[in-house]
């Protein structure tokens, strides 16, 4: 052992214990040891002597007992306290043996980490082979009675210092212990609660993709069952005329009634079709476009993460569209979408307007919504077939090839454009052009709900009717209906023809009848129009959509594919006017 009699020992103190049945042992310990800076415990004989000093060494405590089961409960006592033994010497009264040997075992089963010394009054070569018995060879130790006063005083001065040690490393153990494991509850946290946020922003992903499926392929199947319907339309009308004229028990008219009745089947289809490809009906009316991107931002910011920035350069000058914003704000996810997914590293995306497409007065007829990214881009092959539906650059089940699709069929629907440039390696731009609108149109005038008229067979007396629908074989089946029972029906292309005429002619319209989708202005602009200049006109809207909702006392809807009879009775409403009287 070294000593290091001049360091100080710091609490918690060192507790040596002093086990023999002889008091002289006891003295002989108390005197050596009297250098050490050693103080007496209770039980110190009274004749002892400690001696006190400033040059001694502070924190080492001594205690005496007189036998082994003595010891046996001081050391539990000690141990139970939280103030255990850290070293004891053991007089023995013979060499060491089996007997010594059970005594230190006995020992460290109390207090494993209890420093032992043997202090014999005989040593052979037998002693030395004791050690290789012992469970802890490194924590005992061998003196000779009476013990060297010196070698005392360095051992005790060591043992001290190992025991210091050792009890701040403990501490110190326990202390990083404790701090790794509140850092490892911390971290368990943050990593359970990062998977969840990651679990939540996938099922959150999920969700918008199978939404934007689900939208993409409703536009898609709903112009799809429009265009069948149109053509439902011509097959059930022309199926009709001839019913009219035969006699119902000719077998040409056997074969017309099946013909209708599988119109009627596939009607009814082209119906469910309608009904999921067109949830809402298009609602357009003036938007600030400015205030339509900052909400969509705030929406979409915290959804994009933090490795992608989203900025916006929006015009000061109020910009003004008609349009709907549900479905705009759908064009603008389906583009950032698109701009997420091609920045996998992360990069930025800004939203810009600035309005474009001057009059020859200088002042602007439409504005440009612009969004560029910072992604991988695209080649010119891919740029001309963007819009195409069902075409996708991206994995399998990673995209449906018709959110751009979708974003193009409802810029066209707002009488806009949309285009696109990239470049690979540098980033794509997508501008929108949309009509500006000077100022906002007053809401329309909504009477009550009317009741329904009895069918009947209509005829006419040279009334007046207004017929606006694009297909032309249909035109020609309005005409050729209401022509035919002494009506006198005037036809027009599109929307734009039909408001011109009205306008030119309208005080002498009995009934005016429109398509509900038409290019241009549709059926539901030329009604706002009509109800501006003439609220009490009577109009039939035809449509495939389920458009109940907008009837009134001056409007029915007719749904298309219809039959005569069910446009007769409609048309009966009106024409037949007694439930009008006084209007």
């Amino acid at each position: 052992f070294s000593a290091t009699e001049s360091e100080p020992l710091d609490n918690p103190p060192l507790r040596l214990l002093v086990v023999d049945d002889d008091s002289a042992v006891h003295r002989d310990l108390d005197r050596a040891l009297a250098g050490t800076g050693c103080v007496r415990g209770a039980t110190l004989s009274s004749d002892a002597v400690c001696p006190s000093s400033n040059t001694l060494l502070r924190g080492v405590q001594v205690d005496h007992v007189y036998s082994q089961a003595e010891a046996w409960d001081r050391i539990r006592e000690a141990k139970t306290a939280g103030r255990p033994y850290g070293l004891t010497f053991v007089g023995m009264p013979g060499p060491v043996d089996s007997q010594s040997l059970g005594v230190v075992e006995r020992l460290w089963e109390l207090a494993p980490d209890l420093y032992v010394v043997l202090c014999a009054s005989r040593l052979d070569d037998s002693s030395t082979q004791v050690e290789l018995r012992l469970s802890q060879p490194d924590r005992w130790l061998l003196m000779r009675k009476p013990v060297d006063v010196i070698e005392l005083r360095q051992l005790v001065t060591v043992l001290a210092q190992w025991w210091k040690t050792e009890r701040e490393l403990q501490s110190e153990t326990t202390r990083l212990r404790q701090s790794a494991s509140v850092a490892t509850q911390v971290a368990r946290r943050e990593i359970e609660q990062r998977e969840q946020s990651e679990r939540q922003l996938q099922e959150q992903e999920d969700r918008i993709r199978q939404l934007q499926r689900l939208d993409a392929m409703g536009v898609v199947t709903g112009q799809v069952a429009h265009e069948f319907n149109n053509l439902l339309q011509v097959i059930q009308s022309y199926v009709s005329f001839p019913l009219e004229i035969l006699p119902p028990a000719t077998s040409v008219a056997a074969d017309l009634q099946t013909a209708l009745r599988a119109v009627r089947r596939a009607t009814e289809l082209t119906g469910k079709l309608l009904k999921f490809g067109r949830r809402k009906r298009l609602r357009r009316h003036p938007i600030s476009l400015n205030q339509l991107v900052r909400s969509f931002v705030k929406t979409w910011e915290p959804l994009l993460g933090t490795h992608i920035e989203i900025r916006t350069s929006l015009e000061a000058v109020p910009a003004t569209v008609d349009a709907d914003p549900d479905l705009l704000e759908q064009v603008l996810t389906n583009l950032c979408l698109n701009a997420r997914d091609a920045m996998p590293e992360g990069g930025w995306i800004e939203i810009a307007t600035r309005h474009s497409g001057h009059t020859e007065d200088g002042s602007p007829r439409t504005v440009e919504l612009r969004m560029t990214d910072t992604g991988t881009g695209m080649d010119d092959a891919t740029c001309r077939r963007i819009f195409d539906p069902f075409f996708t650059t991206k994995g399998v089940g990673k995209g449906t090839g018709l959110g751009l699709a979708v974003a193009y069929g409802i810029i066209q629907e707002h009488e806009g454009e949309i285009d696109v440039e990239s470049e690979p390696g540098v980033g794509t731009t997508f501008r929108i052009q949309l009509p500006l609108v000077a100022q906002p149109e007053g809401p329309c005038h909504r009477p009550a709900r009317h009741a329904t008229v009895p069918t009947r067979e209509l005829q006419g007396f040279g009334e007046k009717i207004l017929i606006a629908e694009d297909e032309p074989t249909i035109r020609d089946v309005l005409v050729r209906i209401f022509e035919s029972r002494g009506f006198a029906p005037v036809a027009a292309a599109n929307g734009h023809e039909a408001w011109e005429l009205f306008d030119r002619y309208r005080s002498t319209w009995d009934l005016v009848i429109l398509d509900e989708r038409m290019p241009g202005q549709n059926g539901l602009d030329v009604v706002a129009k009509i109800r501006q200049v003439a609220p009490h006109t009577p109009i039939l809207l035809c449509t495939g959509y389920d458009m109940r909702a907008e009837e009134d006392e001056w409007l029915r809807i007719v749904a298309k594919p219809f039959e005569t009879r069910d446009l007769l009775e409609a048309a009966a409403y009106f024409l037949e006017k007694p439930h009008l009287a006084g209007t």
